[in-house]
């Protein structure tokens, strides 16, 4: 169950508990002369809500004589104040509606307050959404960010931009006054775009600047000096790459500081270094021109290192015309579906794909040099120019995997079917999925050959030169409310004797939480005497009301914990106490999770679904079962007590496995029995029975189909009630229509032998349709023989691949193939009396296949049935494609499929477009 689902109720109830103007209990006034505003609110949400909050309301007690508590908070201006008691309330903001400075105060009033989880929201909204604005900042925000250990997030943009930009930091007038953890988090960067001396010579002057006191010579240094400078660089000098440097700077400009050096360790491994004329180092990557990409994945590090790739340079070579990478497609704005992909990136050479791995910080990408193409058919493309690659960690630009295509005639897999595919399956994308294991190109880019899930996705297509922005995200609130038992005021006695226990509660959360409490507080008044309300609910038991409570308090409840006993009591219990949204969950928790318990208790669910007009869930799934299975109510010992409500519902249902006759006769019997005292015999009847038989099943009467009874049955089951039906209407359209010799009835659609079927797509009453359409019998005909379906294949439960699918259904005849479409009640299928050969790659004939329909699942009427007309291609057989039905007629790939018209007698659908695939399954019918 969703433990989210409740919280947005929840959020809404605690914000009106801000504006609540009865059980407020402190004032708080916050700003300055002459801004200065009085906020009212509940020191029990400020208390569990803000630890700053917590430690002044500590030294501020609430006293039993009904004085408000008061306090002041100076240092906060008073519409910042309001953002954050909204926010404490409700644990939600929108950020998007506030100016940037605004949202820089609240970030650090979040501070302040100790709003931890609203920190790194603040944060991560304005590296994500504000990037130019704290840019054109900057000397704010780094300055900022690295006084408070809080903010780390902006520490670490600040830091990866000055190492992309270096010169923001040093050659900032304010750079002798950036913080020591600022340096060393800048120079200790792979990323950091500075040749080694340069940092050495920055790293110097921050050093030389933190006391000015000495000499602007070395050779007037003493040796105290020399003590003074290593202090205070001692931090720094570790995160030099000293073995990048040539000798000629080693010489010029570190020997004249060799007495700041670590003599023991450093220095001496750095004369041996450079004496030795074999020495080789490992240099920063450097970018050399600037690149322009518009990524939510790769920085310009990384696309600096692609475009050497694709113009197969060294790392060290300098590219001669930067490049633009523009963007084509990206998967959070665009969809990551195989149509979106080809109808955006088909027919354009020279594309990069950069892949972001779910739950890692691993990119995968590969460059394409001539164009992707699509159709119904799968090719290769063959270049020897395309490459695949992977960073193992996104921040470690050093960290990569290049694999230059070896097969050149498999480089690039092209299919309407796929996203980007490089060789065979080297690395391919479909929809959120990707896998590595192909052999074409030179070696594997990942450790792992299992599937992988994708994050994000973007498409460029390199060209040379222009500018660079980033992009956009939200956040969800998720804080779970604590259950708070300071503050209380209110106490409540639940159950009966011997079973009492009494709850502490909050009377402003009772009030804005639940209706029913509302009402019971509002006839128990808070006193202000510091007397506590004390309420008593004796129809609840205790183990329940716990539950119901921290629900109310949390919007919170994990139902699989509880007996399924529990939980219908807690049902009770929510509707009694008026928590619409948790009827409703509970519900359909019931109906998905626990419909054999339901049945074997059935009774008392359906006499409680139709006694109480919010379980309409559970009053449905009651139906739907009853239609299948009458005998559960009419056979009941309970039927004549049965709501006249569920009765209705029962009778005007399509799918009632019931004659008309026998329907007609248990109403009556219903009828009869609402009013003991009627006569036994209608032939003793006086015209006061009629019309209160009448009046007993008058609303059950416009269900009755009449014209689907025999001319017998009418004349030997109804005529003699003739005085309870309505004369002017129904009686005399029926004694019209059974004397009509031509008369034409359509009949529920019975199930007239019982059929054995696991599926959670299909009823017996469509298995039985089915069968009929297999043994080519009308709909009122009996079947001879009950079929039993046997389930060979779920995708759910045995995988989506078309590998899957024939590797299990192979050389078995007689299959029937359901398929339930994504996001609807539509089912759709086929029949296949011959067997599936996957290693045919052709059509096979057969004149007794057919495909069909049913638009609404839950009317077994909205059928299509569509047989074969072109017998030479009623089934296609090949290893890519699931269960195929002519010429695209129906056919599954994956978890898609389509439904055209060539080969069969119409369409089953009405659009020819691609459908996704909730669940399909495959049985074999047995005799």
């Amino acid at each position: 169950m969703n433990d989210n689902k409740f919280l947005p109720k929840l959020s809404q109830n605690l914000l009106d508990i801000l504006n609540d103007e009865e059980y407020y209990d402190i004032t708080i006034e916050v700003g300055n002369d002459p801004y200065i505003k009085i906020f009212r609110a509940h020191m029990v949400i400020l208390h569990y809500r803000s630890t700053y909050l917590r430690r002044i309301l500590s030294t501020n007690k609430k006293k039993n004589d009904g004085t408000l508590v008061h306090i002041k908070l100076s240092n906060i201006l008073p519409e910042i104040f309001q953002i954050i008691l909204r926010y404490i309330y409700s644990g939600r903001i929108s950020l998007e509606e506030y100016d940037n400075s605004d949202i820089i105060n609240v970030l650090f009033a979040a501070s302040e307050f100790g709003l931890q989880e609203l920190i790194v929201d603040i944060q991560s909204f304005l590296v994500k959404t504000k990037a130019d604005w704290m840019e054109s900042n900057f000397n704010l925000i780094y300055q900022t960010s690295f006084e408070n250990d809080s903010f780390l997030e902006l520490q670490k943009f600040c830091t990866d931009l000055t190492s992309k930009e270096p010169d923001k930091i040093f050659k900032s007038p304010n750079f002798s006054s950036i913080p020591e953890n600022l340096l060393v988090s800048l120079i200790q960067s792979n990323n950091l775009q500075m040749s080694e001396i340069k940092v050495w010579e920055h790293v110097l002057k921050w050093g030389l600047a933190q006391s000015p006191e000495l000499p602007s010579d070395t050779t007037n240094f003493s040796k105290e000096d020399f003590k003074t400078l290593k202090n205070n660089v001692r931090q720094c000098i570790p995160f030099i790459r000293f073995h990048n440097l040539s000798s000629e700077e080693f010489l010029d400009k570190v020997l004249p500081y060799r007495k700041i050096l670590p003599k023991d360790l450093l220095y001496e491994d750095l004369l041996k270094y450079f004496m030795n004329p074999n020495k080789k180092s490992k240099p920063r990557i450097v970018t050399t021109k600037k690149i322009d990409i518009n990524s939510k994945i790769i920085t310009i590090q990384h696309a600096e290192l692609i475009s050497k790739w694709i113009d197969r340079l060294e790392i060290t070579d300098e590219i001669e015309n930067a490049y633009k990478f523009r963007l084509l497609l990206r998967g959070s704005r665009d969809g990551f579906t195989h149509k979106k992909f080809h109808k955006i990136c088909d027919n354009r050479p020279r594309t990069i794909t950069i892949i972001k791995v779910n739950n890692s910080n691993e990119i995968l990408g590969g460059y394409n040099p001539i164009a992707w193409k699509s159709n119904d058919y799968e090719f290769f493309g063959a270049t020897k120019d395309s490459f695949i690659f992977s960073f193992k960690n996104s921040v470690d630009v050093e960290s990569y995997i290049l694999s230059r295509v070896k097969s050149e005639k498999y480089a690039t897999y092209n299919h309407s079917d796929l996203g980007p595919s490089f060789g065979v399956r080297d690395l391919d994308l479909y929809g959120y999925t990707g896998h590595c294991n192909g052999t074409d190109y030179e070696k594997q880019i990942r450790e792992s050959t299992d599937k992988f899930s994708v994050e994000e996705y973007e498409i460029f297509f390199p060209i040379k030169f222009v500018n660079f922005y980033d992009i956009f995200d939200n956040f969800n609130y998720s804080k779970q409310v604590e259950i708070w038992y300071e503050y209380y005021d209110v106490t409540i006695e639940v159950g009966n004797d011997p079973y009492i226990k009494i709850f502490r509660a909050h009377m402003v959360i009772l009030h804005y939480r639940s209706t029913y409490l509302r009402r019971i507080l509002s006839t128990n008044k808070k006193k202000n005497d510091g007397t506590l309300v004390h309420i008593k609910l004796s129809n609840i038991l205790p183990e329940i009301f716990q539950i119901i409570l921290r629900y109310i308090y949390s919007g919170r409840i994990s139902l699989e914990e509880y007996d399924t006993s529990d939980i219908i009591n807690v049902l009770f219990a929510a509707s009694e106490f008026g928590l619409q949204e948790l009827i409703v969950d509970i519900q359909s928790f019931l109906v998905k999770t626990k419909a054999d318990w339901i049945e074997s208790n059935f009774n008392l669910i359906y006499q409680t679904s139709f006694e109480n007009d919010s379980f309409l869930e559970l009053r449905k799934f009651c139906t739907d079962l009853t239609s299948k299975y009458p005998d559960k109510i009419f056979k009941s010992p309970n039927f004549s007590s049965i709501p006249e409500n569920l009765l209705v519902s029962l009778i005007q249902s399509d799918n009632l496995q019931m004659s008309e006759i026998q329907v007609w006769e248990h109403v009556l019997k219903w009828g009869l029995s609402q009013s003991p005292e009627l006569p036994s015999d209608t032939t003793n009847f006086s015209k006061e029975d009629f019309k209160t038989l009448k009046n007993n099943v008058r609303q059950c009467i416009p269900f009755i189909r009449f014209h689907n009874l025999s001319s017998e049955e009418f004349l030997d089951k109804v005529l003699p009630y003739r005085k309870i039906l309505p004369k002017d209407l129904l009686y005399e359209d029926l004694l019209k229509y059974f004397v009509n010799p031509n008369k034409k009835s359509k009949p529920r659609i019975i199930v007239t032998k019982e059929i054995d079927i696991d599926s959670k797509i299909i009823t017996i009453q469509h298995a039985e349709l089915i069968s009929k359409w297999i043994d080519r019998l009308e709909i009122k005909d009996e079947i001879e023989n009950s079929y039993k379906f046997k389930l060979l294949f779920r995708g759910s439960r045995d995988g989506f691949t078309s590998q899957t699918f024939h590797k299990i259904c192979d050389n078995r005849p007689r299959t029937i193939t359901i398929i339930k479409v994504k996001n609807s009640n539509e089912i759709l299928g086929g029949y296949n009396p011959i067997a599936w050969e996957s290693n045919k790659e052709s059509f096979c004939i057969t004149k007794d296949s057919f495909i069909f329909s049913f638009e609404n699942s839950d009317d077994i009427k909205s059928y299509i049935l569509s047989r074969i007309i072109n017998e030479g291609f009623a089934i296609y057989n090949s290893i890519n494609f699931g269960p195929t039905f002519g010429f695209g007629d129906l056919d599954l790939y994956r978890n898609t499929g389509r439904c055209s018209s060539y080969y069969y007698e119409k369409k089953i659908r009405e659009s020819s477009d691609k459908f996704s695939v909730e669940e399909y399954e495959v049985f074999q019918l047995i005799n």
